[in-house]
């Protein structure tokens, strides 16, 4: 089992998609670029909710991660993981999107990975993820859900609720 994510972008993200399809070649680059930004501030919040799930896994459980493996699934569903480039690592934590069979193979040489189920949703104003964590062994170890609000003061999202549910460690 490896990890997925599901993901409604915000309409501020949406607007940034809003300009309609015309033939001219400066529209049709605008439109590219809007889309890359829509994509890149996306990408910023997972890249942002990951660092703060690693963090806040650190002072609960005092774990410290080499590698963090995330589903990247493309069948178009709602339990997609987005179509965004994360960093191929969070301070000294590696990320890796990889593929369900990678998952199982995974599973049968690294004794001690862990695979997480990233659910997101964000919009204009909030983004709400929960980190669904396994062991090797798929046993469920805990959830972390972390809530943001958008501080348009600093553009920038920040947490104003995390907590764990906890199963076994």
């Amino acid at each position: 089992m490896t990890s997925g994510c599901s993901n409604q972008a915000s309409s501020r993200l949406n607007n940034l998609n809003a300009k309609s399809d015309t033939t001219s070649m400066n529209d049709q680059s605008d439109v590219k670029k809007t889309k890359l930004a829509a994509s890149f501030e996306l990408a910023n919040i997972y890249a942002q909710a990951i660092e703060d799930y690693i963090k806040l896994v650190k002072l609960e459980y005092k774990l410290n991660y080499d590698t963090l493996f995330f589903g990247k699934h493309k069948y178009e569903q709602p339990g997609d993981f987005p179509n965004i480039e994360l960093p191929k690592s969070i301070n000294t934590t590696q990320i890796r999107l990889i593929t369900p069979d990678q998952g199982e193979k995974n599973r049968n040489v690294r004794k001690s990975s862990c695979y997480i189920n990233l659910i997101g949703t964000v919009n204009e104003e909030v983004a709400e993820f929960i980190f669904i964590n396994f062991s090797n062994d798929f046993a469920h170890q805990f959830d972390l859900f972390i809530n943001y609000k958008y501080n348009s003061n600093i553009n920038k999202f920040v947490i104003v609720k995390s907590h764990f549910k906890k199963f076994k460690l």
